[in-house]
């Protein structure tokens, strides 16, 4: 009798882990929707450090470089599992800013 608890218990917390997971995608894919909101996960990827290298030559502070750097993975995990398309939507509106905030101090230049 044990055994079919046992299953059962087995069954209803896979089934509460798939709830709370596809929450939290729902919530990514949310912040995902606005542009105000890709404009903030844009700048904490950055923060994170997820395109740089965490080596440093003081232990500590590599390990606090690995460690930032990866919740800044687990970010882009949860982006590119609840949404694709939104972390290209980000790159290209932060090319968009740049080329524009580019354009914008060449012409302050003439």
């Amino acid at each position: 009798m044990s055994v079919v608890t046992d299953k059962a218990q087995i069954k209803e917390a896979k089934k509460r882990d798939k709830f709370q997971r596809d929450t939290e995608l729902d919530e990514v894919k949310w912040v995902l929707s606005s542009k105000k909101g890709r404009n903030y996960i844009w700048r904490l990827l950055g923060r994170c450090g997820i395109y740089t290298q965490s080596f440093h030559q003081n232990n500590s502070i590599m390990s606090f470089n690995e460690g930032r750097r990866a919740v800044g993975n687990e970010v882009l995990i949860d982006i590119n599992e609840a949404d694709p398309d939104g972390y290209f939507a980000m790159m290209r509106e932060n090319r968009e800013l740049k080329n524009n905030e580019s354009s914008s101090s060449t012409n302050d230049d003439e």
